[in-house]
């Protein structure tokens, strides 16, 4: 998700640093990330995909913006 936001330049008119972007997620999360470049490097790997997470985001967001729109027909 970090790299999607990151590569839509949706931070800052596209000029925050992925780190910066990271630091951010982790303190406004309470999480730590980790080695995230390792993590991406992992990502670029993989046979069966590589945004598995973003692809399913995104079909939750239509079939719930479709459940709503069924909602307002009726």
């Amino acid at each position: 998700l970090i790299y999607a936001l990151y590569a839509a330049g949706v931070f800052n008119n596209r000029k925050a640093e992925l780190n910066d972007i990271v630091t951010v997620f982790q303190n406004v999360f309470q999480v730590n990330l980790g080695n995230y470049t390792r993590i991406m490097q992992e990502i670029l790997y993989r046979k069966s995909g590589t945004a598995t997470f973003t692809d399913q985001l995104k079909n939750d967001l239509l079939l719930y913006i479709q459940r709503i729109e069924d909602k307002r027909i009726r």
